[in-house]
């Protein structure tokens, strides 16, 4: 029986503790990230207007051996990565 109530005890102040952590803990989280490229805008602006400019950067690309994909209108308005 003092096993139980040891066991009880332990749980209410998990439960209060939890509750008071919630209360006291901010309600938004703001990540910011930025990098600077020591690079000519249009050099990075080439690589990254077209979707064949992208596959060069793109660590996903190389993620995946049979990957299949179909670029149509690259470069342009309305491009599709399939």
């Amino acid at each position: 029986m003092k096993v139980i109530k040891i066991l009880g005890v332990m749980v209410i102040s998990i439960v209060i503790l939890f509750l008071i952590v919630a209360l006291i803990a901010p309600s938004e989280n703001h990540v910011h990230r930025s990098v600077v490229i020591d690079a000519p805008l249009e050099a990075v602006h080439a690589n990254v207007k077209s979707f064949e400019g992208m596959l060069k950067w793109s660590p996903w690309h190389d993620r995946d051996p049979n990957l299949e994909y179909s670029i149509e209108n690259d470069g342009q308005e309305g491009a599709v990565y399939y």
